[in-house]
């Protein structure tokens, strides 16, 4: 018996689940659970279009699209949920349509369509950090654990009953980046599994918690543009955050990698040279690695040493270009 599925995704994320999903549906799938009878067919896979991208601003396809082209699936690639779309859907008479960072809102028809449910996997233990950037969130916030949600698709905003939860812990020093890789890998495991048991009805929907539900809003640019004002925890855990994506800026000097020191003083003075050391408005920091900007990032203490700084100079007022 065959679990007809349509995938939809747009970034590397959705790229790596759909990998998974794959893997699993082969003869001898690395990932197929030991016995199982029920394979996991995947019958159309869905995507955003081609976006300009680089320094060149050549036009490339999603992830997610591109792995769909390299295996041979049926796709398409339409601006927002379409009539194509709805048609493609409902001629493929799925079982599940599966989403993962696909990036559009799905409308009420979409979600009547597949046999069984519309499923999503979500980078958090819902129904904390329901949005855009719950992984940055998670980071920003101090969060010591988080996870993966798959859930059926409601019309609210991540509000839909639980089917499966996974958790892991965030590694003390793991940036966005990072952690997202490593949630795509886990969800990629794990979701083969859960489509079998629910499909089985083995697996039990759970509403979530309403007044338990946190909200991870988009992360704009701008929120990468800092002072030395700031904590030095707080700007860790920014760096961390924003990393790849916005980064973070001091007056154009980008933060790379940092680590919050049991040292103190007016904040944005360099404490010391050897090791490379700032002052923040409550603690301070070890600037591990820093960059001009379009500049490949660099030893903090060869930074400092670079421009001739000494410790008592101020980085509070000086600007970097």
């Amino acid at each position: 018996m065959s679990i007809r599925i349509v995938f939809a995704g747009t970034p590397e994320f959705g790229a790596v689940i759909l990998e998974g999903l794959l893997a699993d549906a082969e003869p001898n799938g690395s990932l197929r659970e030991g016995g199982a009878a029920e394979t996991l067919e995947i019958c159309g896979v869905v995507s955003q279009p081609p976006r300009r991208s680089g320094r060149g601003l050549k036009t490339v396809p999603s992830p997610v699209a591109r792995t769909a082209r390299e295996r041979e699936l049926d796709l398409i690639t339409p601006e927002c949920w379409s009539k194509e779309a709805a048609s493609f859907l409902r001629e493929r008479e799925p079982d599940y349509l599966v989403t993962a960072a696909y990036g559009v809102i799905l409308p009420r028809e979409a979600l009547s369509l597949p046999r069984r449910c519309a499923l999503n996997v979500h980078a958090s233990l819902l129904p904390r950090w329901r949005g855009a950037a719950p992984v940055a969130r998670a980071i920003e916030a101090g969060d010591r654990e988080t996870g993966i949600t798959f859930f059926r698709i409601v019309e609210g905003l991540d509000a839909g009953p639980v089917i499966e939860r996974h958790r892991v812990l965030i590694g003390e020093r793991e940036t966005a980046g990072e952690l997202t890789e490593r949630l795509a890998r886990l969800a990629a495991a794990r979701l083969p599994g859960c489509l079998r048991r629910h499909f089985r009805g083995e697996a039990r929907e759970e509403p979530q918690e309403e007044r338990a539900a946190v909200w991870a809003r988009k992360v704009e640019k701008g929120e990468g543009e800092r002072n030395w004002e700031e904590a030095a925890e707080t700007i860790d855990r920014l760096v961390r955050a924003f990393d790849p994506w916005p980064g973070v800026r001091m007056n154009g000097l980008r933060l790379y990698r940092v680590r919050p020191v049991a040292e103190s003083g007016e904040a944005g003075t360099i404490l010391s040279v050897r090791p490379a050391v700032v002052a923040c408005g409550r603690g301070a920091l070890l600037l591990e690695a820093v960059g001009r900007p379009g500049r490949r990032a660099m030893d903090g203490e060869a930074f400092l040493r670079g421009l001739r700084l000494r410790p008592g100079d101020s980085l509070k007022e000086r600007r970097f270009s």
